[in-house]
């Protein structure tokens, strides 16, 4: 489970690092974000979806009872997520999140 201060540390991050610029690519955004939040990675494993020696799988033979569960998310689906949700404030506000990174506002504009 995503942590909702780790998401919102990488919204911010995303932001910050578009700023005014053109949106980051999916691409940019995962080495970004694993880059700057090690802790993503002790949550979901590593990007490319391996997880740590200290995961084997010897009982294999004692689950095979067990219903068949949906594997856990991977760290590159939840970047993939965080991403897409942050893509579609963005574009649904028509500008950045952040303030700082607003369009001056004209100063002849009354409203």
């Amino acid at each position: 489970k995503l942590p909702l201060r780790i998401m919102e540390r990488m919204i911010d991050i995303l932001e910050k690092e578009t700023g005014f610029e053109f949106t980051v690519s999916l691409s940019l955004a995962e080495k970004v974000l694993v880059k700057k939040i090690p802790e993503l990675e002790a949550i979901f494993g590593w990007i490319d979806g391996g997880v740590s020696d200290d995961d084997d799988d010897d009982d294999e033979d004692n689950d095979n009872h067990l219903p068949t569960l949906a594997p856990p998310p991977t760290l590159k689906h939840v970047i993939s997520t965080i991403y897409n949700y942050w893509i579609t404030k963005r574009s649904k506000l028509k500008k950045p999140l952040l303030r700082r990174y607003h369009p001056v506002t004209a100063s002849n504009d009354t409203n």
